[in-house]
């Protein structure tokens, strides 16, 4: 009977801890920050389950110490003139989709190397501003996949607000972006890097010293793209020359197209798109500089 009766009060609180996140429920919530049920951000984020909406009043919220998201679902929208001060980090397992927010972090008073940084995760940006000053807007890594619509990534504006980058796609990370803007970058506004993986269409990548930087085994796709940038538009490093693959179409590119006239190799086999100079495609010098990329790797 002990038993029995503990098993049933475990269930009733397990019942009732459901229904405080939202669970058990044939419609989606639609939570508001700040109000009398979510006076604060953390409470918000606590109180949503993963067909919820926490929505975003106008207005700033603040802090200082590293906002995690683990294995959940977390969907958050917000009103005009919302703004997020303050680092994310979105872990292994998490997913979610930000809309109409504006996110920031100055590494000068905060330390913050990212404003967003994401971990394998699953997410999904629209018509949002993510922008750092002296940090990276943006980074994803380890598989992540995100895709970005109608989205600003870089910094706030020039000189002491630039970002040193945009947007970095590592690791295996896949990184779409339709529309929106890198801009105002000290470094470059995008990088791919690793076996990362970037995809820019229909954006603008300018007033950044470079547009976009290429390192490693990573793969870029730019289409119907505007870039204008102040000392270059794209920079790859000699020895990525030969591992890095770049394809390009219906973009406009206003003055320095390839830092130093440095170009990726390609081979006369390669599809149209794929940018690059077969002068220094020599099959054998190819596959050597690829082996030695992968074995320093």
């Amino acid at each position: 009977m002990g038993h029995q009766k503990s098993a049933s009060t475990l269930a009733a609180y397990e019942t009732r801890l459901v229904h405080m996140r939202g669970g058990g429920r044939r419609e989606a919530r639609e939570l508001t920050v700040p109000s009398s049920e979510c006076p604060t951000l953390d409470i918000g984020i606590e109180s949503v389950c993963k067909i919820d909406t926490l929505f975003i009043r106008k207005g700033v919220q603040r802090w200082k110490d590293l906002r995690k998201v683990g294995q959940r679902t977390l969907n958050i929208a917000g009103e005009d003139g919302s703004l997020l001060i303050g680092q994310w980090i979105m872990w292994e397992g998490s997913k979610g989709f930000l809309k109409k927010l504006a996110m920031a972090a100055d590494s000068n008073q905060m330390g913050a190397i990212h404003t967003i940084l994401i971990h394998a995760g699953q997410w999904t940006l629209e018509s949002c501003i993510v922008q750092s000053i002296n940090g990276i807007a943006m980074e994803a890594r380890e598989r992540a996949m995100v895709e970005l619509r109608s989205c600003t990534v870089g910094g706030g504006g020039e000189e002491e607000y630039l970002a040193r980058t945009g947007l970095i796609a590592a690791s295996h990370a896949n990184v779409s972006m339709i529309g929106g803007s890198v801009v105002f970058c000290d470094a470059a506004g995008a990088r791919v890097m690793d076996t990362g993986r970037l995809t820019l269409q229909g954006c603008r990548v300018c007033k950044n010293q470079i547009g976009i930087s290429l390192q490693g085994e990573c793969v870029l796709h730019v289409r119907d793209a505007s870039l204008s940038n102040i000392v270059a538009s794209l920079r790859i490093d000699e020895q990525s020359r030969y591992t890095a693959q770049v394809f390009m179409s219906g973009n406009q590119m206003e003055g320095t197209a390839w830092y130093g006239d440095r170009v990726p190799a390609r081979q006369p086999s390669d599809p149209a798109d794929q940018v690059g100079d077969e002068d220094w495609s020599d099959p054998d010098v190819v596959e050597h500089m690829q082996q030695g990329s992968r074995s320093f790797a």
